[in-house]
């Protein structure tokens, strides 16, 4: 069954006044209705007021089909799915509730309110940082693969965000004119964002790190410019950026895996395996897979090809299955196992100090060797990049258990 998000607006209120203005000379107005459509819509009502209006809007609602933007959209929605759950989306104002609660009432028990908080319209601020943001932390408990937008009513300043986050998770989009009986879909067009920003500004999209780095101008400008950071905090696209990168595959990683590979494989005195899967305890063990596996004599070499936004679930989650099974599989070779970070600036490397020497030290033990290496790449010299890979220079850090530091002359070509 699909669940269609639909926000609350103000139709019902308004189309009640605007139908029996047009009939006031054989039907009095509700002066109730009047007064309350009449008000800011932020002001307090009394209890009393809505009360009193409460039975002719439910009425209206259920005798015109045209009595306002939610029902009229919905019935046509319901034609095309046929039975569907209807999450109403209220402000924390009160006539969004109000509303709200009406509209509930009529659409029946697969109807269901849901209040965001910080969704109003008197302080950009509050909307900007706490409403959008409180929907996204909504929509994330949501299942995307069943949702559909319907961005027929509601704050015309939320219908944007919503038309955004649904062309990127390509949920269906429906809207009718006020004109018209005809669904309008919006076509799911073949946007998303680019993978390249993407895998290099994900790890900056944190709201410790950015409190905590003196970012370079070019990065920051780079943040702002796309919208995902206001001052030294997230905005709600960059929430929704990163939400939404973190579930993706890497796009550059692998590129860069078959770069480095298109690089081993000229050199015929060693053997080479990529992307290599293995089972920790048999067949039924956990499962994980190495980038690139480089022998020599005696000697091998395990690269792992990250970006720093990966790199707390591969220390977290596959470093310790990993040392287990290159311990077991490798027992008379000389193990290095080397994490290749692909990043904008090398300033994050020393954030994540403590992490590499924990795992220094962890992997020593085992008589395991480890090193960081980086490669650094902008969006903008990409394509450069690419053809000219062969002669770039990776920068090699000595990590230990004392402090990171750059080695002298540990800068290298790939030859």
């Amino acid at each position: 069954m699909k669940t269609v998000i639909t926000p609350i607006g103000t139709s019902l209120i308004s189309n009640y006044v605007d139908d029996f203005l047009a009939e006031k000379e054989s039907r009095e107005i509700n002066q109730y209705v009047k007064e309350v459509y009449n008000d800011t819509r932020n002001k307090a009502i009394e209890d009393s007021d809505l009360n009193a209006i409460k039975d002719d809007l439910t009425n209206y609602l259920k005798d015109y089909n045209n009595s306002c933007a939610e029902r009229k959209s919905i019935e046509e929605i319901k034609k095309e799915y046929g039975d569907i759950k209807i999450i109403l989306i209220v402000s924390e104002t009160q006539i969004s509730k109000f509303l709200g609660e009406i509209c509930k009432v009529y659409f029946g028990e697969n109807c269901e309110i849901k209040e965001i908080i910080g969704l109003q319209i008197d302080n950009k601020e509050r909307f900007e940082n706490e409403g959008l943001h409180n929907f996204i932390e909504f929509f994330k408990t949501l299942n995307k693969k069943e949702l559909i937008f319907n961005i027929t009513a509601g704050y015309k300043a939320f219908i944007p965000y919503l038309t955004i986050i649904g062309q990127i998770y390509t949920i269906p989009i429906k809207y009718i004119f006020e004109e018209s009986d005809s669904l309008i879909s919006i076509p799911e067009l073949p946007i998303g964002f680019d993978d390249k920003v993407a895998d290099l500004y994900l790890p900056y999209l944190n709201n410790f790190l950015l409190e905590k780095l003196n970012l370079s101008e070019s990065i920051k400008s780079k943040l702002i410019q796309y919208g995902f950071v206001k001052g030294k905090k997230l905005t709600v696209l960059g929430e929704l950026f990163r939400d939404y990168m973190n579930h993706k595959p890497s796009y550059l990683g692998d590129l860069m895996e078959y770069l480095l590979l298109g690089i081993y494989i000229k050199d015929k005195t060693i053997n080479i395996e990529k992307s290599k899967k293995y089972s920790i305890n048999g067949k039924n063990g956990k499962n994980g897979d190495v980038d690139l596996i480089i022998a020599k004599d005696d000697e091998v070499e395990f690269i792992e090809v990250k970006s720093f936004a990966q790199f707390k679930t591969f220390k977290d989650k596959q470093l310790d299955k990993y040392v287990n099974y290159i311990s077991q599989k490798y027992t008379k070779k000389s193990k290095t196992i080397s994490v290749l970070f692909y990043l904008l600036d090398n300033k994050l490397l020393k954030e994540f100090l403590e992490d590499f020497r924990t795992i220094k030290s962890d992997l020593t033990s085992n008589n395991i060797a480890f090193k960081v290496k980086y490669i650094e790449i902008t969006p903008e010299n990409f394509q450069n990049f690419v053809r000219e890979f062969e002669n770039r220079k990776i920068q090699e850090f000595e990590v230990t258990i004392e402090r990171l530091q750059e080695q002298p002359n540990a800068t290298k070509t790939l030859k």
